[in-house]
């Protein structure tokens, strides 16, 4: 669970009204500075089918006041393929970008170069909200539209250009 902003003992009071619920392992601050706000549980259920019914109620649920995101273990066992966010205005911040893709899930890496060149590098917990925010592709980071892609590596991405000599 991503974005709890509570104590364990108020957490612990929501999760155990839901079915198959074991224990909280534990509440941490965020692993990264991606995702500035909250804290990440880690929860354990009786069963995958339990989890998975947890994670459907908890995902976009309001928990003190605060959207809280959920997912299964096995979403966020690997990292996923880097993305980049492009058109950035200099003054963006981190925290303009998180707050721009908060909504579509949490994030596992947020890198934005330093001095501002315009552009930041990250990445989600989970593949299917990278995959979420790739098929919405613009979004508005202090107002200004900026876009998402997928990282390609320079060899890739840069046009093999070939010398014809007369």
């Amino acid at each position: 669970i991503f974005g709890v902003q509570s104590e364990q003992k108020a957490l612990y009071k929501r999760l155990r009204k839901i079915q198959g619920f074991m224990q909280i392992i534990r509440l941490e601050s965020s692993p990264s500075k991606a995702c500035p706000e909250g804290k990440i549980a880690l929860v354990k259920f009786e069963s995958a089918k339990h989890a998975a019914t947890a994670v459907k109620c908890l995902d976009d649920a309001v928990f003190k006041g605060v959207h809280i995101k959920a997912r299964s273990a096995a979403e966020v066992k690997h990292k996923t393929d880097r993305l980049i966010l492009r058109n950035l205005s200099f003054d963006a911040n981190k925290e303009d970008v998180w707050h721009a893709l908060q909504m579509i899930g949490p994030l596992r890496e947020l890198h934005l170069p330093q001095p501002q060149r315009g552009f930041c590098f990250l990445q989600f917990f989970s593949a299917k909200d990278a995959a979420n925010a790739l098929r919405k592709g613009i979004f508005s980071v202090n107002d200004r539209d900026v876009a998402l892609d997928t990282c390609v590596d320079k060899q890739h991405y840069a046009p093999k250009t070939e010398l014809v000599v007369k």
